[in-house]
């Protein structure tokens, strides 16, 4: 507020001071110095024009008893017609060309005993013809007020930011529509403490390593703050929870809107308190990639990283077997940026798996192809031992026990832990191999055009199993490193002049002679030493024995039965009969348990897998497992029913021994010691010699007999036959009874 001269205008602001009559800060709308009339509206909420002396304001503005101030527009009231969308500016001159009857006949409107002669009606009957059919005159007059407490400026008809229908409007601290009875309100406004309350449920129960959605947060919001628990006034028992009664409380809606813009704004701190921080950085943070800029000055620095691959496999026994997402391990040479290693399990992340890839990065690919049963159609170059490789803290925090011997030389730089972003190499490439696979491949799934609700269907279309999904990939890698021209990949001055092209085979054996060095050439029998997984095989009469604890998955808690091998070395030095129950240690390969190598003073001696389980040849470990178990249950199953069967054999033999001892006497155990054991049998030999003839005789008798019936012409000849039949059947009987006498002479 500042003053102003000392007289009186239309629009002027006046301000009183203590003592004045003018109660209010008021704004003047009309002057009449002939009747000596100043027609004020104050600022305040419903007030109307009213009439005072003119002398006397004039009077006491020259005293300081009022005071003239300076009217400060708000931002909207500032407005310029272009910066208006058409439906605003629509709406502000239709409002303001109802009062214009009223604006332009002021004086009139404002006389007392008129009160506009009729004006206010004909507002009426213009917000009628222009569609306002629901108008008012209480809106008439507020449209009015309004307008002259803003000194006479159409933009006092603009909405108001944050109110209405504006997209600032809040109504989470809203207590809703919802009333009971007698027009009382059922809830009340959010308060401070309300939002205390709230965080602290939040952070018990969702910001914690075992959080509850935000929608069952409420459930213990309101059962803490808006219930108390009723319990059994004799045995103390808790039996409910019931609501307060006679308070105001929020609701679901306030309390879940604050619960997420909890949420929303503190995401990487709610994903650290689950344990997702580093989910939160692979998959949701901007991808950096800097690391790069440090290292791969030649080859021989490679970078490691896995992601659950997004399409579904099938089993390779069963096509109509979902068996879910694989995880996908990719090896990248920082140098070069060609694809050095892959690996597809279904096994989580671990020490054993990120072990696994390394040892596939550092060995030829012919020969990993050959194990895994897949033709490699154009050639993988890069191959050799790293000097440093870039891994995750996750992969390799629990169990190193084996992972590298003291002499591998391979430095392990591990990631910050959450910070996968410096991985952006790889983790660009797990990109391209998904955008590859969805659309050409039933049963991929892209979370960028599928929606959650379509996954569904996608995943009923999966056929490919694992092996297949190998052949795929390993293709499309190879021809990536071959013919792919890689905008991004840098090339200093000295390889464009040697003519090197931005693909990565040639960088890369570029490197190979102007940057050697860093690279290790390795064999086979140091790789085993350094990189496979240890474990111990059992001699066994028919093979070696590998047990199934050492091809255990962390996600099964149950142990699958072993597989068996065979080895000719072993054949050969006689350990199947000499050292049984002998154990020998082996290395072996997850990703292909068709081979292992048994460690000897020898050297290692491979072996294969018995024709028992040659059925696994090319499977993963996790893969033998999952169908060994899935056996196992089946065979339990078969078990239970093979028991169930054979009980009706115990029931029936129960019955007989029942029956049998009613028919026998009772007899002392010195009788039934003293028995001639050899005369009885003698005894139950000639019954049975007896039965089998009469039997025989029935069985020839019928036989003449049907055969009668069926042929009378051969009669006579079938006769003879069965006479000559009975006397050499007789003849035999008659000599076994001859052999029974000799015994007993």
């Amino acid at each position: 507020m500042t003053e102003l001269t000392q007289n009186i205008m239309v629009k002027d602001l006046l301000v009183p001071e203590q003592g004045s009559e003018l109660r209010d800060a008021s704004i003047v709308i009309l002057i009449d110095s002939k009747e000596d009339k100043v027609f004020v509206i104050g600022l305040s909420d419903n007030t109307k024009p009213k009439a005072m002396p003119y002398r006397l304001l004039l009077e006491e503005l020259i005293q300081g008893t009022i005071r003239k101030g300076s009217f400060e527009k708000t931002e909207y009231w500032k407005k310029v017609e272009e910066s208006l969308d058409d439906k605003a500016r629509t709406k502000r001159d239709l409002k303001f060309e109802v009062i214009k009857p009223l604006v332009e006949n002021l004086d009139l409107f404002l006389r007392k005993g008129s009160y506009g002669k009729g004006l206010v009606n004909n507002c009426l009957e213009l917000a009628k013809e222009n569609g306002l059919k629901q108008t008012t005159r209480y809106q008439v007059y507020q449209w009015l007020y309004r307008y002259l407490k803003c000194r006479s400026n159409k933009n006092c008809f603009l909405r108001k930011p944050g109110t209405g229908k504006g997209k600032d409007k809040k109504y989470s601290k809203k207590t809703g529509p919802k009333r009971e009875e007698g027009n009382v309100c059922n809830g009340r406004m959010r308060e401070e403490l309300d939002n205390k309350h709230i965080k602290s449920i939040i952070r018990e129960f969702y910001e914690c390593d075992s959080p509850i959605p935000i929608t069952e947060c409420w459930t213990e919001y309101h059962n803490k703050y808006q219930c108390d628990p009723v319990y059994d006034q004799f045995t103390g028992e808790f039996l409910k929870y019931e609501e307060r009664k006679g308070e105001l409380f929020i609701g679901k809606f306030q309390f879940l809107e604050y619960a997420y813009s909890l949420t929303s704004d503190n995401r990487h701190r709610v994903m650290k308190a689950q344990g997702l921080f580093d989910e939160y950085n692979k998959n949701i943070k901007g991808l950096s990639g800097e690391i790069h800029e440090i290292f791969g000055d030649a080859p021989g620095d490679y970078q490691v990283d896995e992601t659950p691959l997004a399409i579904e496999l099938v089993d390779e026994f069963d096509r109509n077997r979902r068996l879910g997402r694989p995880t996908c391990y990719s090896v990248i040479d920082m140098f070069s940026r060609a694809w050095v290693g892959l690996l597809l399990t279904f096994a989580k992340p671990s020490a054993h798996t990120a072990r696994e890839i390394i040892f596939i990065s550092c060995r030829n690919k012919e020969v990993f192809c050959k194990e895994i049963g897949v033709k490699l159609n154009e050639p993988w170059l890069p191959e050799g031992k790293p000097a440093r490789i870039i891994v995750d803290n996750a992969e390799f925090a629990s169990s190193l026990t084996d992972a590298f011997s003291a002499d591998a030389n391979i430095e392990v730089l591990f990631n910050k832990e959450g910070n996968s972003q410096e991985k952006g190499l790889v983790e660009r490439r797990h990109k391209t191999l998904e955008e590859f696979l969805f659309g050409r491949i039933p049963g991929a799934i892209s979370k960028k055009y599928v929606k959650n609700y379509l996954a569904r269907r996608v995943r009923r279309n999966a056929v490919l199993n694992i092996r297949e999904l190998y052949q795929i990939l390993i293709d499309f890698i190879t021809r990536f490193n071959k013919f792919y021209p890689l905008s991004t990949l840098p090339l200093s001055k000295e390889m464009k002049e040697d003519g090197v092209k931005n693909i990565p085979n040639e960088k890369w054996l570029w490197g190979l002679v102007h940057r050697a060095g860093d690279l290790q050439s390795v064999d086979e029998d140091e790789l085993f030493m350094q990189l496979l997984e240890s474990a111990q095989v059992t001699v066994k009469r028919d093979g070696l024995f590998l047990q199934g604890r050492y091809i255990r998955t962390f996600k099964k808690r149950r142990t699958s039965q072993g597989l068996q091998y065979s080895c000719d070395w072993a054949l050969k030095n006689f350990l199947y009969e000499k050292e049984v129950g002998k154990t020998y240690d082996c290395k072996f390969m997850r990703y292909s348990m068709s081979r292992i190598w048994i460690v000897t003073d020898f050297g290692f001696q491979e072996a294969v897998l018995h024709p028992n389980d040659a059925s696994f040849e090319w499977w993963s470990a996790e893969c033998i497992q999952d169908k060994k178990i899935e056996e196992a249950i089946e065979k339990e199953v078969q078990m239970d029913q093979y028991h169930q069967e054979q009980s009706k054999t115990v029931v029936n033999a129960k019955a007989k021994v029942k029956d049998a001892k009613k028919e026998q006497a009772q007899i002392t155990v010195n009788a039934a010691n003293s028995q001639d054991v050899s005369s009885n049998r003698l005894q139950a030999i000639d019954r049975e010699i007896v039965g089998s003839k009469e039997q025989l005789n029935k069985f020839t008798n019928q036989n003449y007999q049907e055969d009668k019936d069926i042929e009378d012409n051969s009669s006579s000849k079938q006769v003879q036959n069965n006479e000559s039949l009975t006397n050499e059947t007789a003849s035999l009987f008659a000599d076994k009874t001859k052999m029974s006498k000799r015994r007993r002479g």
